[in-house]
């Protein structure tokens, strides 16, 4: 992701968190994970079962294994515990990613909550209830990830007002995935245009909206984006069509705030990261964030 602000194209990375059953909240992109009894010899996908992170006590997780299906295949990913770089274990928990990257790297911490589609299928089953989830995420940001820059990020309208109202150091955004073709929409009606989601961050003070790309790249991408800064509202910008340099231009010169896209790597200039990691001006920007 790159940031478009008072430093010119900060970099953050994007975190999904979930909160294990014992209240651990852990970085894991889906709700779940597709597994199979230890010394089991897996063959065919129809073998694993799909369970949970909110089912699983923390320690347990470690101990899954986990499997994904690549080219119809099933394919095992090394274990927690077995693999020996520790940057490279599935199921880091968010207090291990907030001290072990340097502060001066952004970090986009998005609450991972299933949304009901609009046809009423639920894309996961969740039982934790959303105050005890959003504490527990709040506590281990507050206490762990300030002096740098962050901000909370989720689908979940309700849990967007929460993050706003029960803290005042992160700015919170609402991320939407529009009018789109790639997905099912979602039955909230403030997730359905990015419009909606304008009006929603401004209702209930959010700094701003993650729109979804595909719903930008019409004749009215630049109108909604000049309405959300007249609003003074931040636009962060995600999606597989951000993924080319021409598209990241693109969203910047219709005015979005921030890109987020895959392969940073290929975007940042030439001796850009090491010039941001050592910029001792960012660091003074977010030293005093938070007061102890």
């Amino acid at each position: 992701m790159h940031w478009y602000g008072s430093v010119p194209r900060k970099p953050f990375i994007s975190t999904n968190v979930h909160l294990t059953a014992d209240g651990v909240p852990v970085i894991y992109h889906d709700f779940g994970m597709r597994t199979a009894p230890q010394g089991k010899n897996i063959t065919k996908a129809e073998q694993l079962q799909y369970v949970l992170i909110k089912d699983i006590n923390y320690e347990k997780l470690k101990q899954l294994r986990v499997f994904a299906i690549i080219n119809g295949k099933p394919v095992e990913f090394p274990s927690h515990n077995a693999e020996p770089r520790v940057e490279h274990r599935i199921f880091p928990k968010l207090v291990d990613v907030l001290e072990g990257l340097p502060k001066s790297l952004g970090i986009d911490v998005e609450i991972k909550w299933p949304q009901r589609r609009a046809s009423g299928a639920p894309e996961a089953h969740q039982t934790i209830d959303k105050n005890f989830f959003t504490d527990r995420v709040l506590a281990t940001v507050i206490n762990h990830g300030c002096g740098r820059p962050l901000l909370f990020s989720s689908f979940d309208a309700d849990i967007c007002t929460m993050l706003r109202f029960k803290q005042n150091l992160f700015p919170v955004m609402f991320l939407t995935q529009g009018q789109t073709k790639k997905w099912s929409p979602f039955m909230d009606l403030r997730t359905r245009t990015v419009e909606q989601a304008i009006n929603n961050a401004q209702a209930f003070e959010l700094a701003g909206t993650a729109p979804h790309a595909e719903d930008l790249l019409s004749e009215e991408g630049a109108q909604l984006l000049q309405k959300a800064r007249d609003l003074g509202q931040i636009s962060l910008v995600w999606g597989d069509d951000c993924n080319s340099k021409e598209r990241v231009q693109y969203f910047v010169e219709i005015g979005a705030t921030a890109t987020c896209y895959d392969r940073t790597d290929l975007y940042i200039p030439e001796g850009k990261e090491r010039a941001f990691f050592n910029s001792s001006s960012l660091l003074a920007e977010f030293e005093e964030q938070c007061l102890r």
